[in-house]
């Protein structure tokens, strides 16, 4: 048996693509945030964002920007994707979109919050050009806390499983990434049956690798690690 040393994997240089103070009489940022390549070859990015200085409660806006490619610089910005709606969705700030495409339309699920952090909600929007975005009528599609946040949707042989991350309660440091079976995009998610506890607050995402999804958590505050754990649906 020959064994084979593994490729390193480096960084290059970074290179600021989009500016979310353009156009406005203040700086601004730019936090979580997702990619996705629309029907027409143009990417899309859609993210967190809000005066400075950091406001998270009060970061009620997504972020819209377009490019011809992913390298392009800069991108160009566009209009908010969408707004934090109270009166009609009782949608608190807006966090961590993440979006997936499928049978011709985008779906895009991001975290609204709510007064109650035990209840904190992620909400579906639907899409079929990443321009202009329809809330489904059968949201919230997830209620959890403290603070249930970062959606991640995969698919996973014939079911579609969404991960997210929440704290035990307000004032813990233990983080539990969930998973909920069996998901029907038009339908709430049922008996999130999966937990993994850590230490530190934790963000996660899920890569599909044979037949098994990964979750790749990172642990902010220890040693800036991530971990590999491949689980079973």
């Amino acid at each position: 048996m020959t064994s084979q040393a593994s490729t390193p994997f480096e960084a290059g240089t970074f290179t600021r693509i989009y500016d979310p103070s353009v156009g406005e009489t203040e700086q601004w940022y730019i936090n979580d945030h997702c990619f996705a390549l629309g029907p027409d070859g143009v990417w899309h990015m859609f993210g967190i964002t809000h005066a400075e200085p950091l406001n998270p409660m009060d970061e009620k806006c997504l972020a819209h920007a377009c490019s011809a490619s992913l390298a392009q610089t800069p991108w160009r910005k566009l209009p908010f994707a969408l707004t934090a709606d109270r009166e009609h969705w009782d949608e608190f700030h807006l966090w961590a979109p993440f979006i997936v495409r499928h049978e011709g339309a985008y779906y895009m699920y991001v975290c609204v919050g709510d007064e109650d952090h035990r209840t904190y909600k992620i909400h579906l929007a639907v899409s079929e050009d990443l321009y202009s975005w329809t809330r489904h009528p059968t949201n919230p599609m997830v209620v959890d806390g403290f603070d249930a946040r970062d959606p991640c949707v995969l698919r996973v042989r014939d079911r579609w499983i969404m991960y997210y991350t929440a704290t035990s309660r307000r004032e813990s440091r233990l983080a539990r990434v969930f998973f909920g079976c069996d998901i029907n995009r038009k339908s709430k998610i049922q008996n999130p049956k999966f937990e993994m506890t850590l230490k530190g607050p934790v963000y996660e995402t899920a890569l599909p690798r044979g037949d098994l999804p990964h979750v790749l958590v990172s642990l902010r505050g220890v040693n800036a690690r991530s971990v590999l754990r491949p689980s079973r649906a």
